[in-house]
């Protein structure tokens, strides 16, 4: 038996039946060698040359598989399938990319006896809920035990969410709410509660949402007692972004970058025609919303007070119309000590 050429280069994956090389038989017929091994092709018998003969091999080994790499982890990247030993692989349920909470079915084993596969499919479930950003790749039938810490998939954390200057940050980490009292506007005591124990049970909003001061954003659940809290928006706006990928008892902690559940965006400007006139804040000062005088659909005339604005220092302000007409719009999610400056364009 002459040698031809090889098919797998080393450092590449191989499983027990890939074919790795080529040689030729004494009538010159081409013979595929198969691997009987799993692995990465460490080492192959490269001083062999086509038209070698095979027996110039002392031991007749062509090849040697060391194990598979283990998939990377780090503080943000963490293992979330390890697999008993003496366990083969049938296939996975979830790809990369996809977004999967603790207890997630994410692959499926079975039994092995003497080598070969043996008795019923074992679920794999997954340890930490996350990203998937890797997996281990794997025909079925491969020992799990070729992998060293016989981890299948990685899980990462979703990255922070943007958040300007211009934009507010509806962060869990400035505290929750218990108060059953969660409409928009309400006023509620914040508690703080620790951060490591906290889960996501639901969001209350969309992105496009527009919301107020007080309103409910999410609710949230303390692991450790069972109480659950809400997060609400510290200023009205407009939702850009949330945390879209979380999943109902994911545990913040282990899958979030950051901790800004919703990105809130200020007030978006009344539509203006070329007929109509709009009653502006002054451009300066720390003015704050206090309450309205006039109600859409309101007849009004030139320089009648519409609102009432306050600052920190007790002074007052009202803001006149600056035409007569009929009140075609105005800010209604606008609440009682709203900073102006910073939640409307």
């Amino acid at each position: 038996v002459t040698f031809v050429k090889w098919l797998i280069p080393v450092g590449k994956r191989i499983s027990k039946g890939d074919k790795y090389a080529i040689v030729k038989d004494h009538s010159k017929q081409q013979i595929y060698l198969q691997a009987h091994c799993w692995g990465v092709l460490n080492a192959r018998q490269d001083e062999l040359d086509e038209g070698d003969y095979i027996v110039s091999v002392k031991d007749n080994n062509m090849i040697t598989c060391g194990p598979y790499p283990v998939l990377e982890t780090n503080h943000e990247v963490h293992q979330a399938a390890v697999v008993e030993k003496g366990k083969h692989f049938v296939k996975y349920h979830v790809k990369v990319g996809d977004v999967i909470k603790h207890g997630d079915l994410v692959a499926t084993v079975r039994e092995t006896r003497e080598g070969h596969l043996f008795g019923h499919e074992i679920d794999v479930h997954a340890t930490k809920g996350g990203i998937v950003t890797g997996r281990q790749v794997l025909e079925e039938g491969t020992p799990i035990n070729r992998i060293p810490d016989r981890n299948l998939i990685v899980v990462g954390k979703f990255a922070a969410l943007e958040v300007t200057s211009r934009q507010a940050a509806s962060s869990f980490a400035k505290g929750l709410t218990d108060d059953a009292d969660t409409s928009a506007g309400a006023r509620t005591a914040v508690v703080k509660v620790p951060e490591e124990s906290l889960k996501f049970i639901q969001y209350h909003v969309s992105e496009g949402d527009i919301v107020e001061d007080g309103q409910k954003i999410a609710t949230l659940e303390d692991e450790a007692t069972g109480k659950q809290y809400q997060l609400v928006a510290d200023q009205p706006g407009v939702v850009l972004h949330l945390q879209n990928g979380l999943r109902e008892g994911m545990l913040l902690s282990n899958v979030l970058q950051g901790k800004n559940l919703a990105t809130i965006d200020r007030l978006p400007e009344l539509d203006l025609d070329s007929t109509q006139r709009g009653a502006y804040a002054p451009k300066t000062g720390d003015w704050r919303f206090s309450e309205w005088h006039v109600e859409v659909g309101d007849a009004v005339v030139d320089k009648q007070p519409v609102a009432k604005l306050h600052n920190d220092a007790g002074e007052t302000k009202v803001v006149r119309s600056t035409k007569g007409g009929t009140v075609t719009a105005r800010q209604e999610h606008l609440t009682a000590g709203d900073l102006i400056s910073e939640v409307t364009e």
